[in-house]
């Protein structure tokens, strides 16, 4: 990271020392308690002060949610494109969410190396091969080049000699992109021990999407150069509206144990009480889910759910707990059919970033149910 972490920025023919947050890049100040970057009077004079946000994050756990707005984050990364080789984050857990347009706007139509991180999620017996194919798929249709694919786990270091070996191998410096949570801080962390960058303090993280609000320059011994971006806030996803004591159940901290039920048509599954899948029509036929394994799901009858869910909400059925401020959006129906042209494909059915349920290809019609602005999409099946 920058030394001391101070920067210097040259403007109108004056430069002008500017000391940035080594947590998560904000620029640093001491006049704002409501603005990021915001570090007490008694502690400005130390040699590199943490922001408070950064600072409650570590020590305390508590967040201070601060929005980085499109245009700052235009800011952050213009510039780095045409100079700097892209290393793209994707969340296997989440991959929907992590191939954004905002991005797709900055990369360009140039080729970029993807680690797509969180593999240690997935069960055991997965197909590297085919989830690097799939993935490359989702990617092209999005209008990206992947130049390679890194299955990886920054938690378990799983594909990491082999991801930091390119990174060596690479001329130019690495610009890191990719949504908020994807896990670009810890990836860059492991990095930073890696090569013995002795500093104070490692990049923030946190299961609180947008934990990096600034560009964090690392020079690394061997006169390499990686610079963390903030990560993008995606849209339609529902995890940027969840509390943290509700990511910590939505979002999975160990391999995922697929759960199968065979439904037939008018049964409901509820995912905690942030959705409902319907199986509306069609024959009896596995719904296999991949949730975090923290989540409760209740199958109960189709025309019993509203009830269900009007006695049970916020107690058996939790996430959100009864009483949550402020109150997720109301619910909006997605309806999804699926009629096969020739044999049936599996189709993944995500879940706005929570998982998705793989449906097994046969005629089916299936609504889903989550708060309003989260959006469903049917894929072709990652496993």
């Amino acid at each position: 990271m920058e030394r001391e972490n101070e920067t210097a920025s040259v403007e109108a023919g004056n430069t002008e020392t500017v000391r940035t947050c080594p947590g998560c890049g904000a620029v640093l100040q001491k006049d704002d308690p409501n603005r990021q970057g915001y570090v007490p009077p008694e502690q400005w004079e130390r040699k590199a002060p943490l922001c408070l946000r950064c600072h409650r994050l570590l020590h305390y756990g508590e967040v201070v949610p601060v929005k980085l707005e499109a245009d700052e984050y235009r800011r952050q990364v213009e510039g780095l494109g045409a100079t700097h080789a892209i290393l793209l984050v994707v969340d296997l857990f989440d991959v929907e969410g992590s191939v954004l347009p905002e991005l797709h706007r900055f990369v360009g139509t140039r080729r970029v190396i993807v680690a797509a991180n969180k593999v240690d999620l997935l069960p055991q017996a997965h197909n590297p091969e085919r989830i690097r194919a799939w993935l490359i798929g989702r990617l092209r249709e999005r209008g990206y080049d992947p130049e390679e694919v890194f299955l990886i786990s920054a938690k378990s270091e799983t594909g990491l000699p082999e991801l930091f070996r390119r990174l060596e191998a690479e001329r130019r410096p690495v610009a890191v992109v990719g949504a908020a949570n994807v896990g670009k801080s810890s990836l860059l962390n492991r990095l930073i021990v890696r090569y013995g960058v002795k500093e104070r303090v490692r990049l923030t993280t946190s299961r609180l999407p947008g934990t990096t609000l600034a560009r964090v320059t690392i020079a690394l011994p061997n006169g390499k150069t990686v610079v963390d971006t903030p990560g993008v806030l995606p849209p339609g996803r529902l995890t940027p509206l969840l509390l943290p004591e509700e990511l910590k159940i939505v979002l999975p901290r160990r391999r995922i144990d697929p759960r199968i039920y065979q439904l037939q048509a008018g049964q409901t599954l509820f995912l905690g009480g942030l959705g409902r899948v319907d199986f509306v029509e069609g024959e009896r036929q596995p719904f296999v889910l991949y949730v975090s394994n923290e989540l409760y799901v209740h199958r109960t009858k189709r025309e019993r759910a509203e009830a269900v869910y009007a006695a049970h909400r916020g107690r058996l059925l939790r996430p959100p707990a009864e009483g949550r401020v402020p109150p997720l959006p109301e619910w909006r129906r997605h309806r999804f059919v699926i009629r096969p042209k020739g044999a049936p494909e599996k189709r993944d059915l995500d879940l706005g970033g929570i998982g998705w349920v793989v449906l097994n290809g046969v005629p089916a019609v299936v609504d889903v149910y989550l708060p309003h602005g989260v959006a469903p999409e049917l894929r072709p099946a990652m496993i």
